[in-house]
């Protein structure tokens, strides 16, 4: 689940270009200089400002509305009976 990843994925690996949230709709995406760091969470400066690095990782150079859903509903929709599911997350 990736509203920025264009792939389709390969195999048994599946990508959906949506955020996973409590409900269908939409969301705002804060992207950071550092992708990695991009979140729908505003990053917290005053923690990040102890670190050398992390101010200008999590500088926000765009926003995009991006669409959420449930992960029930992805599941059911694309007919996927789930086992197990990695989960990365910032914030």
């Amino acid at each position: 689940f990736d509203p920025l990843d264009e792939s389709t994925g390969s195999g048994r690996d599946r990508y959906f270009p949506v955020a996973l949230a409590a409900q269908a709709g939409e969301a705002t995406l804060h992207v950071t200089d550092r992708i990695s760091m991009t979140s729908t969470l505003l990053p917290n400066s005053n923690l990040l400002a102890r670190f050398w690095d992390k101010p200008q990782h999590t500088r926000i150079v765009s926003t995009q509305v991006i669409p959420t859903d449930t992960l029930d509903h992805v599941l059911e929709e694309s007919g996927i009976l789930l086992d197990a599911i990695k989960i990365d997350v910032q914030g």
